[in-house]
């Protein structure tokens, strides 16, 4: 997984394509004030994730999201322009929400992933420079002593994890909060299920228990909400979306329901295309209703493909994050990209960073490998950074297209955050 915020010595964003039509995205820099107003009042009602980031796929025609992470691990890839964002949402956060100054951060096991202990020291970072003690508590089973990892953007010291009287304690240090970095695939550790501490995603929001097509089912009632405010078709900012549960791919009945499933997402989605004059063939991903880091994800482009999925599609559908089997499918109307870089037309989607539901950075994920219908998340994927900072301080009368795009992703990521903060209320009442 390589870095590439140098890709072309510039934070511009993505080409699009010449059948792209953005036009449309107009209308949320049109009625900025009223949006900001808007989400105001919903998130005094259904508090945002403390951090979250999104995934969009922009169509031309179409703008949704389509992952939103709780546990997000790209903070090495957003533009250092925009810390001060970060630091300053992280301010306001712990005002408003009264935290303490004394955090625990839980990285996840890796021990081999750069880039993932990269976005472990940014985050540790920001926090620090918001004004925060804090450090990074290990759930490695064999680390008993502090230990120093260095690397060549600096050292990151992993503490053991004590319980103590007043809470968790990582080598001499007393947590009065804690953030998690670590989804909790395998479940809840002992340590974490009776914390006294604050705990930033809730461990319940891990994939032990977290669920797609839940997350799927409030955005659309968002979405939906939120297009009759603009006065939109809500299809424009969302896709369509159905479940399969107790699969086994190597049944013939459940072949015939999931082929059931997706002709009938195909042909709704058909009737979005023809309605819109678009030329393009309509496909649907399948996804693990429970997992993560691009796993058990795979494009279908017809009933006949769900039927006569090839051994290397069922292998890879078999098991998610930590050898996880899976057990459900997410059916979700698959969104092309229109955006690109070079001249060999590299694919490219944009990931939004959040913090207490404001919108602190971006990158794009671009995958040579892959097309404008496939998974970029995989082998070959590379990012690059750009700066919503610089996109948005260089406003005049008329906003360029640019802007007008970067404003509609942190519209609608932050439409994706609100369903998250309604689906956090659910997961913790359950």
């Amino acid at each position: 997984m390589n870095n590439i915020n140098d890709l072309s010595n510039s934070q511009s964003l993505a080409s699009i394509s010449n059948i792209a039509h953005e036009e449309w995205l107009n209308i949320f820099v049109d009625n900025q004030s009223r949006i900001n107003e808007w989400f105001d009042r919903q998130f005094s009602i259904y508090p945002p994730p403390l951090y979250a980031s999104v995934d969009l796929r922009f169509a031309g025609y179409k703008l949704a999201p389509v992952d939103t992470n709780l546990f997000s691990a790209g903070f090495n890839n957003i533009s250092k322009t925009d810390y001060p964002l970060a630091i300053s949402a992280i301010k306001e956060a712990l005002l408003k929400r009264k935290l303490p100054a004394n955090w625990l951060l839980i990285p996840e096991n890796h021990t081999r992933n750069l880039a993932y202990w990269e976005n472990v020291h940014i985050l540790q970072q920001l926090f620090s420079a918001a004004g925060c003690q804090i450090k990074i508590g290990s759930l490695l089973p064999e680390l008993h002593t502090k230990k120093t990892l260095s690397f060549t953007f600096g050292e990151i010291e992993l503490h053991p994890l004590t319980q103590g009287e007043n809470g968790l304690i990582a080598s001499d240090f007393q947590a009065e909060a804690i953030l998690l970095n670590n989804d909790f695939a395998e479940g809840i550790p002992v340590l974490f299920k009776n914390a006294r501490h604050p705990i930033y995603p809730p461990p319940q929001a891990g994939w032990h228990r977290r669920r797609k097509s839940q997350h799927a089912y409030f955005y659309q009632e968002f979405a939906k909400e939120f297009a009759e405010f603009l006065n939109i078709n809500s299809w424009l900012i969302s896709t369509i979306e159905s479940r399969l549960d107790n699969i086994n791919l190597e049944n013939q009945e459940t072949l015939d329901a999931l082929a059931e499933k997706a002709d009938h997402l195909f042909m709704q989605v058909d009737a979005e295309y023809q309605r819109r004059h678009i030329a393009q063939s309509p496909f649907v991903m399948l996804k693990a209703d429970a997992g993560t880091y691009g796993q058990a994800v795979i494009s279908v482009a017809s009933r006949e493909a769900c039927l006569n999925l090839t051994r290397k599609q069922k292998q890879e559908m078999r098991f998610t994050k930590g050898k996880q089997p899976v057990d459900a499918v997410l059916l979700q109307e698959g969104v092309y990209t229109a955006e690109f870089f070079s001249d060999n037309h590299i694919v490219a989607e944009p990931v939004i960073y959040l913090i207490d539901g404001k919108a602190i950075g971006a990158f794009y994920r671009v995958n040579s490998k892959q097309t404008a219908h496939d998974n970029l998340n995989k082998p070959g994927m590379e990012f690059k950074s750009f700066s919503l900072m610089e996109q948005f301080e260089s406003v005049d009368t008329r906003p360029s297209s640019n802007y007008v795009r970067c404003y509609a992703y942190t519209v609608i990521a932050r439409l994706a955050a609100l369903a998250a903060a309604k689906e956090l209320i659910d997961l913790e009442g359950e």
